[in-house]
């Protein structure tokens, strides 16, 4: 049996089309104006692919489908209560959302500005 190019784990991770995955909300996050809210997820792909931590911002009350819209990271040091890499974040203002993860963590998206939306990273541990 072969092992699955990392290019192939890198896309499952994100949300790549055939994979089967899933997703479990950890944290909701409303916007101060309450125009958006920040969704941080675990999702998980099954046993060929890490768990990863992943956050979407889009309308309050939305369930993500597929890979998260700003932040995808896994590996690092797993948060406490779930599997995915220690990420939270925090609204700073209606526009702009800080996302703090594992300096450890190996990211594979970091999407600066969407919908009205600026982010800040800020790396711990």
């Amino acid at each position: 049996m072969r092992a699955a190019p990392a290019g192939c784990i890198v896309l499952a991770l994100a949300g790549c089309d055939g994979a089967v995955c899933d997703n479990r909300i950890v944290d909701r996050l409303p916007s101060p104006d309450g125009r958006f809210e920040a969704v941080v997820f675990e999702r998980d792909c099954g046993a060929t692919t890490a768990f990863s931590t992943q956050l979407s911002i889009g309308s309050p009350g939305m369930t993500p489908r597929g890979a998260g819209n700003v932040f995808v990271a896994s590996r690092g040091r797993p948060h406490a209560e779930w599997n995915g890499a220690e990420a939270t974040a925090r609204w700073l203002a209606p526009d702009r959302l800080e996302i703090i993860v594992d300096s450890e963590a190996q990211i594979f998206h970091e999407q600066q500005y969407l919908d009205g939306v600026a982010m800040v990273y800020r790396k711990a541990g």
